[in-house]
Order: structure tokens, then sequence, then C-alpha cells
């Protein structure tokens, strides 16, 4: 994984990745760029709004990631650019509902259950 620390709080002009069909990109100076090797299972946690990607797969193994963002929705608008409200999970707060209203089932509690049932598939 690369990524540029202690920049979140700089604004960077972003665009589509022609190269993606998901991606957006953004052009900080990659001069400052930190290269981290995360083992099979392993995780980073860095701030939001930190420029981050993993780079081309040149393994001949495939490779699944996954990023759970976590905003606080008090913050202003600033603060939840580009999430949509509604379709984003609130995990506290008032408007936490375990996600029945998100996903129509309420997942709260789940963790364990869920994690046992992908473990022995």
């Amino acid at each position: 994984m690369r990524f540029i620390p202690r920049v979140f709080r700089e604004q960077f002009p972003h665009e589509r990745d022609l190269f993606s069909n998901h991606h957006i990109r953004c052009y900080p100076d990659e001069s400052k760029e930190v290269l981290v090797e995360l083992p099979a299972g392993g995780i980073l946690f860095f701030a939001y709004g930190t420029p981050h990607a993993t780079g081309a797969n040149n393994t001949d193994s495939e490779r699944a990631g996954i990023a759970h963002h976590f905003i606080n929705a008090d913050q202003n608008g600033t603060a939840l650019a580009g999430f949509e409200v509604g379709k984003r999970p609130f995990l506290t707060g008032a408007d936490a509902s375990g996600g029945e209203r998100e996903y129509g089932v309420r997942l709260a509690g789940r963790w364990e259950t869920e994690i046992e049932r992908v473990l022995t598939r």
C-alpha cells in the first residue's frame, strides 16, 4: 500500500482514473510517499482524505481489499463530501439504524455470526 501521511487537510484536485471503472485520482507530491507491505489479513488505518493507492498487482495471485470510511456525520458538509446521505450506514449516534434503513435488514450485533458463516463455507 502506498500513501502520503499527514496531508489529509490539504485539498487536491481529483479526476476519474482513465484506467479504472471506479477509481478517482489526485496528484500529490509522490516524493513524500510511504510504502507499507501488508501481509495477508493485514490492516492499515489512516485518516480520511489521505492520498493512497495499492498500485499494480504484478504477482500470479489475486488480491482483494476492503475499505471502510468512518466519518463523523455531525461535521459540516465538507466532511461528508462524496458520501451520499442514506447510502452509508451510521454506526453510532441518533441516525444509526443498525443497517436496517440502508440495507432493509438489521445487521447490528451480527459480526461474529457473519464471520463464522464465511469461515465455514
